[in-house]
Parts: structure tokens; C-alpha cells; sequence
């Protein structure tokens, strides 16, 4: 698999699994914040549109970057120690000039685990192209 190949596999895991978001992280909601001040309705709304607008306007691979990984505290519950959360946060681009920042979030999982995860859903190349709509 050729690096284009491995950036376009991440992605298509980050646009099926993740959240669009502002990019900052909240402790006690531990998850990535938006901007549609907690109304799910509208979350789930933008991310419908977003993953069918992914597959009409397509990826632009030139500005997209890989999506950075980082380990976020959680608050769990009073009576606990944070969780470590695993996060991948990106910027994709698609080729009408748009970009949208893309949160992915595990909680209590070791980055091995996310690897393994990650490279399962690598291994699925027809769902890859159906998600980016090549």
C-alpha cells in the first residue's frame, strides 16, 4: 500500500467514525466540542450531508494531511481517575475548496488496540471507495 493509499484508508475511517468539530477537546464531556451546542439532531444532520457532499464534491489529496494522533483526559466520574482517550483530529479538504475538521475518539483503549482497528478497516478497500465515493 503506497502513501496515498494509507491517507486515503485513515481518512475514510475518520469520515465513517468521526465527528465534525470545532477541534477542541472537552474534559468533561470527553469528546471533541462542535459548534451545534449540543443539539444531536443538527450534529447528525451535518454528518449525513458532509459524507454525502465527500462522495459528489470528492477529497482533494493535495491539501489533505494525515490526521494527527494524541492521547486526551476524560472525566469519568467523581469517584475515578480521568480516562486516557485516544483521539485522531484532520483537516480534510474536498475539491470545491471546502474543509471540514473531523474528531475521532476511543476511550480506554491502548493505541495497539487503535492500530489493529485501524488496519482491519484498511484491509476493506470496496468499503473505502464507497465511503470517499471513488
Amino acid at each position: 500500500m503506497n502513501t496515498l493509499d494509507s491517507k486515503k484508508a485513515v481518512w475514510a475511517y475518520m469520515i465513517q467514525e468521526g465527528k465534525l468539530t470545532n477541534g477542541e477537546w472537552s474534559y468533561y464531556g470527553g469528546a471533541f466540542d462542535d459548534d451545534f451546542n449540543y443539539d444531536w439532531r443538527k450534529a447528525e444532520e451535518a454528518e449525513k450531508k458532509f459524507r454525502e457532499r465527500v462522495k459528489t464534491v470528492g477529497v482533494d489529496w493535495d491539501n489533505t494531511t494525515t490526521p494527527e494522533s494524541d492521547t486526551q483526559s476524560a472525566f469519568t466520574d467523581s469517584f475515578h481517575d480521568s480516562a486516557k482517550v485516544e483521539t485522531l483530529l484532520g483537516t480534510v479538504y474536498l475539491k470545491d475548496g471546502s474543509k471540514y475538521k473531523i474528531g475521532v475518539k476511543h476511550a480506554e483503549m491502548r493505541f495497539i488496540q487503535y492500530a489493529r482497528m485501524v488496519a482491519e478497516f484498511v484491509s476493506d478497500n470496496e468499503r473505502i471507495k464507497d465511503i470517499l465515493g471513488e
